[in-house]
């Protein structure tokens, strides 16, 4: 909409621009070819970290992907697309990307934790008690910042195991490079199966079949 031989513009996007030639007896050209003025404003970066918590003074690995420019990092120590820093408290990290005289917005912030680990506290979930053999049980152990591994190896502070007889198990909680010591000693007592006597000690396999149904030694009742 704007008149004259030379215009100025502001756009914040890739635009395409044309214009016409009126005359003062009301005679209008067609449309000159169209210039584009391409806005070339990179995209936000995206950053991971190689850790969400650590242990005061651990190695912290940063990476941004999503850049062909130049990185510029919040933190201005860092420098590059993988960075390294070690931590001695909890630092949130952004970056933005310079492409062409243009600066992208900021990354989304990425917050890595800095804790010790403090020992699991280990509780059985939904009853107590001996349990049947076979039985599901449902444990958890809280209390722990960073990754809970079980003394059978098991990782994760939930699980649920089946029990086939009494266990005793015990937690340690890891953060960074540093380990708690072992939590008390959590005991799920299996109780045995009941046995079944045989009301029945012989058996007759029967035509046309060459197989005896055992099932039938102990009534069904398994």
């Amino acid at each position: 909409g704007e008149q004259g031989v030379g215009i100025r513009v502001t756009p914040y996007q890739t635009t395409r621009y044309t214009a016409v030639c009126r005359l003062s007896d009301g005679c209008v050209s067609c449309f000159a070819d169209a210039y584009t003025v391409t806005v070339g404003t990179p995209e936000a970066p995206k950053v991971t970290t190689s850790e969400p918590t650590v242990c005061p003074g651990d190695l912290v690995s940063l990476t941004a992907a999503n850049c062909a420019g130049t990185l510029q990092w919040t933190n201005v120590s860092l420098t590059g697309y993988t960075p390294a820093v070690r931590l001695q408290e909890a630092t949130t990290f952004a970056v933005t990307c310079l492409k062409n005289g243009c600066v992208s917005a900021p990354s989304l912030p990425q917050t890595v934790g800095v804790a010790t680990p403090t020992v699991p506290t280990l509780v059985r979930l939904l009853g107590e008690g001996a349990v049947c053999a076979g039985q599901s049980v449902q444990l958890s152990a809280g209390y722990c910042a960073g990754q809970v591994r079980w003394s059978d190896g098991i990782l994760g502070p939930n699980r649920t195991l089946i029990a086939h007889q009494t266990l005793h198990l015990r937690a340690v909680c890891r953060v960074g490079t540093c380990q708690s010591d072992s939590s008390g000693v959590l005991t799920i007592t299996v109780q045995p199966a009941p046995i079944t006597l045989l009301s029945q000690n012989n058996l007759q396999n029967a035509c046309p079949f060459q197989t005896v149904d055992l099932a039938k030694a102990i009534d069904g009742a398994f």
